[in-house]
């Protein structure tokens, strides 16, 4: 993903730079949780995808320069989501 966007590649840079945003989102559950242990309740697995969805936003609204459409985007992925 990194190579494809720096590289200037014609994969266009919306699909990697939401791809990145949703992996770092991924791992800072995981890491909160490792260096301050009052938070291991982040590595829930709901805690957890809920921060995938606000990386994943965060691309949206880096790639698009459209800081709302990616307040839209976890407001669409909250109402979906069924949290079993």
């Amino acid at each position: 993903v990194v190579c494809a966007v720096c590289g200037n590649l014609l994969v266009g840079k919306e699909g990697p730079m939401i791809h990145s945003g949703a992996a770092v989102a991924s791992m800072l559950p995981r890491a909160l949780g490792d260096w301050f242990p009052s938070l291991l309740s982040f590595r829930a697995a709901p805690v957890e995808r809920d921060f995938v969805s606000v990386g994943a936003a965060c691309g949206v609204a880096a790639a698009f320069a459209a800081p709302v459409g990616g307040v839209m985007m976890v407001l669409e992925e909250a109402a979906t989501v069924q949290h079993w």
